[in-house]
């Protein structure tokens, strides 16, 4: 199996099961299901694979196509804990623990500027606008 995904996401949140963000590239593979990811921060555990039955998990009685990858360390020095592919068409099931068979590249940056909520601007007027009235007052 050769595959490229993009996962954005924010390493300080817990997400489980989550497709948003998830952008496939590219497979070899027909995947059977939505590829989702799961992410414990506590943990420092990522997860991708098909959304069914869950990132991480691959059911052997379902027709479908999957797989699973499971990354420790995930924002430190990552290390490849299991590979795993299942592909029912031919029967095939293979299981790497190796991280010298499995090419995973990680490039960790900001998500994106973060922009204050409607209430968040409505309080710093407020605000500018009370100091503003103090002043004019004094």
């Amino acid at each position: 199996m050769t595959g490229k995904f993009t996962v954005t996401f924010d390493p300080a949140q817990f997400y489980l099961n989550e497709t948003a963000g998830v952008v496939l590239d590219s497979l070899n593979i027909a995947l059977g299901s939505t590829p989702a990811f799961t992410y414990d921060p506590a943990e420092n555990e990522f997860l991708l694979g098909g959304l069914v039955p869950g990132a991480g998990l691959i059911d052997l009685s379902k027709p479908n196509d999957d797989f699973s990858l499971d990354i420790q360390a995930f924002t430190g020095a990552p290390v490849i804990e299991s590979f795993l592919y299942l592909q029912k068409s031919s029967r095939t099931a293979e299981f790497e623990a190796s991280s010298s068979s499995v090419q995973v590249a990680i490039v960790v940056g900001p998500v994106g500027a973060a922009v204050p909520e409607p209430s968040t601007w409505a309080m710093l007027i407020a605000g500018f606008a009370g100091i503003g009235a103090l002043g004019v007052g004094a």
